[in-house]
């Protein structure tokens, strides 16, 4: 029996691990979905580390030691706290999914790494806060120096309307958010049916966040699939005696750890992304290159050069592109069958978009960053990168300047580098489009 807990925990540990390391690493992959998923990650290590070896002590190993209200008052609070934490951060992640799908470039644009570490902050205060106050009639139970099992059965009793509030909540507010979830996709899916734009064009970008809504559902479903059974027993069986001996309370015990053992898995197999560096991690895990692009075609893994550029004619968004030097739409096209990447527009005036705060922006995947990504008006822009000091002086920007001119041009996220407006009269005399590139594959 301790045997297996030993084994889950184990997993658990170097999965979990896995996920916080490899998002140190590279830095192309500290965004703000995965911030999100580095703290279901540090909630799980937590509860293997911390809650897991608790529970060999008192109930496998049977310690005669482990006893006494505190221990049990303290370990029957950190479940309830990674339990809350965890809810939190899945009902965020599929909030932040909602809002990516609803609101596209506005949110895009607006959310930023920073502001995800302060929501996360939020989750654990809230979470506490929450928990502190559920607690307080645990104070009431007082068995004297009887064994932490004594009192976490009583606890159990005594703790199931937590868990059914937590549980009932969380599946309310899952629930709606999947509902607008679908209603978004149906909306966004006709607004880019009107656009002029080819159907993989119009596509691309909503599978990709199906396909992650989609892996965020089944991480949800594993967790109640793993912990529904330990709160059902939790309520209908509380003595020791059928505790141990029972199938079910074996089966129930182990299913809670299992979940954070589980999660990893779902990440590698759902994610090429995280597979590549996963392996690309094992390889120079103390490195400093970031993920390596593996676009299908002749690059052998170089990035591909894309140039963009756009007009307006006879009232008609133009779109000329290039690629690899190859100028056809039937190139662009091509490639975006091969997965390579995808250019969707849609026409923008400059200056509304400075009144309003939309922003006008070229968002781009690390993959295809290099330093021959260019600006969709030549000579209008510049990249940000290392050299964003000389290039500001260059064009005579100040420091305090650069900033609301920045934001016209703002990439969707931190790591990515937005391009930095140097000339904006020539782009007010222009329509902005809004330009995609998908990531290559």
């Amino acid at each position: 029996m301790s045997g297996l807990i030993t084994i889950l925990s184990s997993v658990s540990m170097l999965g979990n691990g896995f996920i916080l390391a490899v998002l140190a690493r590279f830095k192309s992959l500290q965004t703000v979905p995965n911030i999100l998923l580095a703290n279901l990650a540090l909630v799980d290590l937590l509860n293997a580390v911390i809650t897991v070896p608790m529970y060999m002590i008192y109930t496998v190993l049977e310690a005669s030691w482990f006893r006494g209200k505190t221990l049990a008052i303290t370990t029957a609070f950190l479940d309830r706290v990674f339990i809350a934490v965890n809810l939190g951060t899945k009902l965020a992640m599929v909030a932040n999914m909602y809002l990516g799908i609803s609101f596209d470039f506005e949110y895009r644009v607006w959310k930023t790494n920073k502001k995800a570490l302060v929501f996360v902050f939020l989750i654990w205060l809230i979470s506490i806060v929450l928990v502190v106050l559920f607690s307080i009639p645990l104070l009431d139970i007082d068995l004297g120096d009887a064994h932490v099992t004594e009192y976490r059965a009583e606890i159990y009793k005594q703790g199931k309307h937590f868990v059914a509030a937590f549980m009932i909540l969380f599946i309310l507010c899952g629930t709606a958010l999947g509902f607008m979830m679908n209603r978004a996709i149906k909306r966004k899916r006709k607004e880019r049916a009107e656009m002029n734009l080819s159907p993989l064009q119009a596509e691309a970008r909503l599978k990709t966040d199906i396909k992650a809504s989609k892996t965020i559902a089944i991480t949800i479903a594993a967790y109640f699939a793993c912990y529904v059974p330990s709160v059902v027993y939790a309520i209908v069986a509380v003595q020791k005696e059928t505790l141990t001996e029972s199938w079910f309370g074996f089966f129930a015990y182990y299913s809670l750890y299992l979940s954070s053992a589980v999660n990893p898995i779902i990440y590698y197999v759902r994610s090429s992304r995280f597979r590549s560096a996963f392996r690309q991690f094992l390889k120079d895990p103390l490195g400093s290159s970031d993920i390596k692009a593996k676009p299908s075609g002749q690059n052998n893994g170089e990035v591909r050069k894309i140039d963009v550029m756009a007009s307006k004619r006879n009232g008609k968004d133009a779109l000329g592109a290039e690629a690899d030097g190859k100028k056809t739409r039937q190139k662009i096209s091509k490639d975006q069958e091969n997965g390579i990447m995808i250019l969707s527009f849609k026409t923008l005036q400059a200056p509304q978009a400075w009144d309003h705060e939309v922003k006008g922006a070229i968002e781009k995947t690390p993959e295809v960053l290099s330093s021959k990504a260019q600006s969709p008006y030549p000579g209008t822009g510049e990249q940000t990168s290392a050299g964003n000091e000389e290039v500001c002086k260059e064009h005579g920007l100040k420091s305090d300047s650069r900033k609301p001119k920045r934001r016209l041009l703002r990439s969707s996220t931190k790591k990515v580098h937005p391009l930095e407006i140097t000339d904006l009269d020539k782009l007010n005399s222009i329509e902005a489009p809004r330009c995609r590139v998908q990531e290559l594959k």
